[in-house]
């Protein structure tokens, strides 16, 4: 579990292993993932924030600035 920001509050995140048809090679790679997982959150990543996705967070103040160049542009367009 981790913490989501978009709902505030502790979600499971779920990796599906279903598709690995061996029982013993879907646990050797749930154990990887549990490893490499739990590394990265301690590191500080979040499951939830993707850092390269453009619908990520963004500071409020880099927002209001990107809206008033756009506004400022629109202005000019008319």
């Amino acid at each position: 579990m981790s913490f989501d920001p978009g709902a505030g509050k502790m979600r499971r995140k779920k990796f599906m292993l279903g598709g690995i048809p061996k029982i013993t090679d879907r646990r050797k790679r749930a154990a990887e993932l549990i490893e490499v997982l739990t590394k990265q959150l301690r590191a500080g990543w979040s499951t939830w924030v993707n850092v390269d996705d453009n619908r990520g967070y963004t500071a409020l103040s880099d927002a209001l600035d990107k809206y008033e160049a756009y506004v400022e542009c629109d202005k000019k367009k008319k």
